[in-house]
């Protein structure tokens, strides 16, 4: 092995930027390939970080180019992706949840002892110092005897309300507890051993447009290691409160994780008048040394050590260090924790079929779509209602997106999911057949005019030749009307108002739009 670990990523997306920047800061490793199914994404990212891009995991396990990856694409396909990873002889860190279910965690650590390799679970907020400080108090009999923890994951979820509902996250109600629950879950069993699950209650359900309902707020109560644990997922509008609160015989002990700060509290001899001012005089210094430590770490990283981020780094650290020096990985994040993390939270999506709660059916379908019209980006804000509009209209539609699902599962007669790259002209082309018309809505984040001209005006010229040869009869492009003029309240723009001839002082997105 070469004196830096050669480390890949799969899956491009947001929570790819967090693994890069942590990778960064990790001694011994080096971002050395990224791949994902849009090319753009992954040579977006690879770029930035000096790299090789890739658009099929087959691709870059046969370029030898890295050691281990990192698994970041949606939960559904981590299985896959891990077995396959591990059976060519790759080190896998899998990010939460490592797979959708326990059986399939178990297979995946299966394969890895199989190959000799290792195999982690990214369950990232047990690498963070404050937690560890937490253990450390804990192991030296500071809290006491522990009787009861609550567990707590109360942040808004806006896609709840407002979307994107075609995210994996949306599909079906188990899986917010998949996504969310490994963060929780991962903390009791770390800190008391196998979690059995006691009882479930869902509330605030909202509904979504043509998927029936999901919850909002779910109460588990669990037992582990005889502490009795109530486990608290709030998804509605409410203070952010994702901690750990641990109740002992001569201690208190909260961890607020989100901000990697340890507080602890214990009773004293005082008497009653003396008590509580010292106990708060006490949690008060806590929370100031916490805070100080806290603005001092970030001030000198140029806030590259918030708490999020040092999450990460405590992760790839142990994940990395047993592989170099060939050691067993740390146990917070092993396969047997994986495991035992998700035969917990299966035991909850139990209770919630039990209940009669835990999936929508959405209606069969009894002919299969018959599109005339293609909407590229139909799952985003605007792609949803113009799908849903044609549709009204009469129309059946095709809808290219990334994935291969989108939020249009109460449609299934007159909606079709497509999945093409929108840099595969020859792929478009074939997407366009029988299509009379194409809504193109798909647009780049470009922070650069280079970027705008590759991933937006060449991809929107892409799509228009292929349109072409497939023989569509009309093609809409949207754009805005800031490529005209917004400079004067005054003016009046027509279908005749020209662009200027200078357009360097616009914004990107108004620019490309123009070209």
């Amino acid at each position: 092995m070469s004196t830096a670990i050669n480390v890949g990523l799969i899956g491009a997306g947001y929570i790819a930027g967090w693994h890069a920047d942590a990778l960064k800061v990790t001694p011994g490793v080096r971002l050395a390939a990224v791949c994902d199914l849009s090319a753009s994404a992954a040579e977006g990212l690879a770029a930035a970080h000096g790299a090789r891009a890739f658009t099929s995991v087959e691709d870059l396990i046969a370029s030898g180019a890295v050691e281990a990856v990192h698994i970041l694409t949606p939960p559904d396909s981590h299985a896959v992706l891990a077995r396959k990873c591990l059976a060519a002889g790759l080190h896998v860190l899998v990010e939460k949840p490592v797979a959708i279910s326990g059986d399939e965690t178990a297979g995946i650590a299966s394969v890895a002892r199989a190959a000799g390799r290792c195999f982690a679970a990214g369950h990232n907020f047990l690498g963070l110092p404050g937690y560890q400080r937490l253990k450390a108090q804990i192991a030296r009999g500071e809290l006491g005897r522990i009787s009861s923890a609550e567990i707590t994951w109360a942040l808004p979820l806006a896609p709840l309300r407002s979307g994107p509902y075609g995210l994996w996250l949306l599909r079906e109600p188990r899986n917010l507890l998949l996504e969310l629950g490994p963060h929780l879950f991962a903390f009791a069993h770390d800190l008391f051993g196998p979690v059995t699950v006691t009882g479930l209650y869902l509330g605030k359900p909202v509904a979504l447009p043509g998927a029936g309902t999901r919850p909002q707020s779910w109460r588990i109560t669990a037992e582990a290691g005889g502490v009795d644990i109530a486990f608290n997922l709030q998804l509605v509008e409410s203070v952010d409160d994702r901690s750990v609160t641990l109740r002992g015989s001569s201690g208190l002990a909260r961890l607020d994780y989100a901000a990697d700060v340890l507080t602890v509290t214990h009773e004293n001899t005082a008497d009653l008048v003396l008590n509580p001012f010292l106990r708060e005089m006490g949690a008060a210094l806590g929370h100031l040394r916490e805070g100080i430590g806290n603005a001092v770490r970030q001030i000198g990283s140029l806030n590259r050590k918030s708490p999020y981020a040092l999450g990460f780094s405590g992760t790839f650290a142990a994940f990395y260090t047993a592989i170099r020096e060939g050691k067993p990985l740390d146990p917070r994040f092993d396969g047997v924790a994986a495991e035992a993390v998700m035969r917990a939270i299966d035991a909850a999506i139990a209770l919630m079929t039990d209940q009669g709660r835990e999936t929508w059916a959405p209606p069969k379908a009894r002919r299969r779509p018959n599109p005339t019209a293609l909407v590229i980006g139909g799952t985003g804000f605007l792609g949803r209602d113009l799908t849903r509009a044609l549709v009204a209209r009469g129309q059946d539609v095709r809808v290219l997106s990334r994935g291969a699902h989108g939020p249009f599962d109460d449609l299934p007669e007159r909606v079709e999911t497509c999945a093409v790259s929108l840099r595969d002209e020859v792929g478009l082309s074939g997407a366009m057949q029988g299509i009379d018309v194409v809504y193109n809505l798909a647009r780049a984040l470009g922070t650069t005019w280079a970027d705008c001209l590759e991933n937006d005006v060449a991809v929107s010229d892409r799509i228009a030749r292929a349109a072409l040869a497939a023989g569509v009869k009309r093609f809409v492009y949207t754009g805005t009307i800031a490529s005209y003029d917004m400079s004067n309240p005054r003016t009046v723009i027509t279908e005749s108002t020209p662009f200027a001839q200078d357009m360097t002082d616009r914004n990107l997105y108004a620019r490309s739009k123009a070209e």
